[in-house]
Formats: structure tokens, sequence, C-alpha cells
């Protein structure tokens, strides 16, 4: 029997992407140090702004992620709001699923790129 190729792998359930791009908002924020003040978008109300999902869906997706090991959460001050709120972050197992996440998603190489790997270029020159 023969594999399924990648371009015809499935999408997610829907559950899964809103996890999926979760993780990947929050890791296209960076680290940030410890005397620096964390960016809205690690809070709830920046990420339901980015998001585009309600606070009541997210907070159930942060709760399970947070549940799972793959995400941190904290209170501190963020930029734009006056007071300590959640923060969340990628725990080192967050880190290795957002890898995984983002090599699924990088599309295959082109065929018509250039050859990959340490062959002879055939019919250059």
């Amino acid at each position: 029997m023969n594999a399924p190729s990648d371009r015809t792998a499935p999408k997610p359930p829907e559950r899964l992407s809103i996890a999926y791009r979760i993780l990947l908002h929050i890791a296209r924020q960076g680290r940030y140090g410890p005397n620096e003040v964390p960016p809205r978008a690690l809070c709830q109300a920046g990420m339901v702004e980015a998001l585009g999902v309600t606070q009541g869906a997210l907070v159930g997706f942060l709760q399970e992620l947070v549940a799972a090991g793959v995400l941190s959460v904290h209170r501190d001050h963020v930029r734009g709001i006056d007071r300590r709120v959640k923060v969340y972050e990628l725990t080192p197992e967050g880190d290795v699923l957002v890898l995984e996440i983002r090599r699924r998603q990088t599309p295959p190489p082109s065929p018509f790129g250039a050859p990959v790997g340490g062959g002879a270029n055939e019919g250059s020159g």
C-alpha cells in the first residue's frame, strides 16, 4: 500500500488548528528577558485581537495547552495594560511542538528549484 503524499495530507481538525495558531502566535513574539516588559500579544487580550477568537474559547485552549505542558503562565505587567495579567510562554516542550508544526507547514521543495544534496549538477555550464 502506498503512503499518502505530503501534498494530500489532511488538514488538522479545527480544534487542533486553533491550538496550533495559538502556539505559533506565541512563538512569533520571541523571548523577553527578566528585566523586560512582555508584549501585549502574550496576554489574553492581545491574543484575542491577533487571532480573532473569543476570549471564552481562547481561555479554554490556553488552559488545555498549560495542562499539556506546552505553555507556562504567570502574572506580569504588559505593555499597554495598567495591571498585572496572565502572560503565556512556550515551555521547552512547546518549543519542540512549534518546530514540528512549522516543519509540517513547510511546503515541499519546488521541482524547478536548485538541486538538493551534494550531487553534481548535470547540464550546467
